[in-house]
C-alpha cells in the first residue's frame, strides 16, 4: 500500500508521469515498478502485501483479509 501511495503522490504532482494511473487494487505496471526502483529508492525494493484480488487463491491471506503475504523484488533495469 505504501508503494501505491508513493506512486499516487508522484502522479498528483506530475499528472502525466505515468500512462496508467496507479491505484490500490490494480496491478502495478512496469512503468510503476521502474519509477519505484530507479527514482524513489535508487535500487532494489521489495513490494509486499499485495491486494488479495491480484494474487492466486492459494496465497496466504493476512489478518486484515484484504492483502496476502507475498512479495516481489523489483530491481533497476530488470523489473520484477
Amino acid at each position: 500500500m505504501e508503494a501505491v501511495r508513493s506512486l499516487e503522490g508522484h502522479m498528483h504532482e506530475n499528472p502525466v508521469a505515468f500512462e496508467y494511473a496507479p491505484a490500490w487494487g490494480l496491478a502495478l505496471q512496469s512503468e510503476h515498478e521502474k519509477w519505484l526502483a530507479e527514482k524513489l529508492f535508487g535500487g532494489p525494493v521489495f513490494i509486499t502485501d499485495y491486494a488479495a484480488a491480484l494474487k492466486p487463491f492459494y496465497m496466504r491471506h493476512n489478518n486484515d483479509g484484504k492483502t496476502v503475504a507475498c512479495f516481489d523484488l523489483i530491481v533497476r533495469h530488470v523489473g520484477s
